[in-house]
């Protein structure tokens, strides 16, 4: 186990960056993080893993990989816990501080949520910058999910997490979500704090109470959830979560993904494809396509 801080990490000029939720809440339950390094070089991988509120729940794990190897990381036992929920960030380096070689296109990390009768993955692609001074005033977050759904025996999560590749973050963040059903009528939620490093675990039913129930009951226990915030960007995913055992029993990403996989012929519009090809984690690329795809 080295004990490397966190800002010496992100201080590398060279990394790229994933994150994740974590999520067990009964002993046989657990999250895996994996990750192919299929570069002609080896790669440093380094996890860290943070609770709600943004503080590192172990010192940072790292590990080598090698060119053309892989790394998984069962969360679980590297917590060495039976309940967590939270966040993780897996950064990726060359081991050669000076490759002039590395490159974070075509990097992409699978995570597992487990449990004895499910098994959910979901994938992401790298960030190379999240949330960097001089970018993240720009970017605005408009999460939407359309997938809600609450009723006797499975309810919606949504995971939102405040991570950066800026070594000096600490910017604290104010989250509001709103509600609605499949005829349109909505419900504000209530406003969130999230510490840097932290995360937002938005549960539909603890979130929007008696009344987000009844909105939803209106019609069939569905909906959706909206969510916007200008001057930062987060990695989030959502999750039907079964109610008597807690499991996870699917899940993706919420719309649009801050990242895609490296395969720009998945965007169906011809003139995004040369776009695509130049910034492969184009988030306005995929949010583009969406809306060309639906017409």
């Amino acid at each position: 186990m080295d004990n490397v801080s966190l800002a010496n990490t992100l201080s590398s000029p060279k990394l790229c960056m994933f994150n994740t939720y974590v999520h067990f809440k009964r002993p046989d339950q657990s999250t895996l993080m994996t990750y192919v390094n299929e570069s002609s070089e080896n790669e440093s991988a380094d996890l860290f893993i943070f609770d709600e509120k943004g503080e590192q729940a172990i010192p940072v794990i790292s590990q080598e990989v090698d060119a053309g190897s892989n790394a998984q990381f069962d969360l679980k036992k590297v917590l060495g816990k039976e309940n967590f929920t939270g966040s993780a960030l897996l950064v990726i380096r060359p081991s050669n501080r000076n490759s002039e070689t590395f490159s974070a296109k075509n990097k992409d990390c699978v995570y597992t949520f487990l449990s004895p009768n499910t098994s959910v993955e979901i994938g992401t692609a790298a960030h190379t910058t999240l949330n960097a001074p001089g970018e993240k005033e720009k970017k605005t977050f408009n999460m939407f999910c359309t997938a809600v759904l609450s009723n006797e025996k499975v309810k919606t999560l949504i995971a939102i997490y405040n991570h950066s590749t800026d070594p000096r973050y600490s910017d604290r963040v104010s989250l509001k979500p709103k509600l609605q059903n499949l005829n349109g009528e909505g419900l504000e939620g209530p406003e969130k704090q999230v510490p840097a490093f932290g995360s937002y675990i938005l549960d539909v039913d603890e979130s929007f109470g008696v009344e987000g129930r009844s909105l939803l009951e209106k019609t069939g226990g569905r909906g959706s959830i909206t969510l916007q915030h200008k001057g930062h960007t987060f990695g989030s995913f959502f999750f039907h979560m079964d109610k008597e055992s807690e499991a996870l029993i699917s899940g993706s990403h919420t719309q649009p993904p801050t990242g895609i996989f490296s395969n720009p012929e998945s965007l169906w519009h011809y003139w995004l494809t040369p776009l695509a090809k130049r910034f492969p984690f184009s988030t306005q690329a995929v949010a583009l396509a969406r809306i060309f795809r639906k017409k």
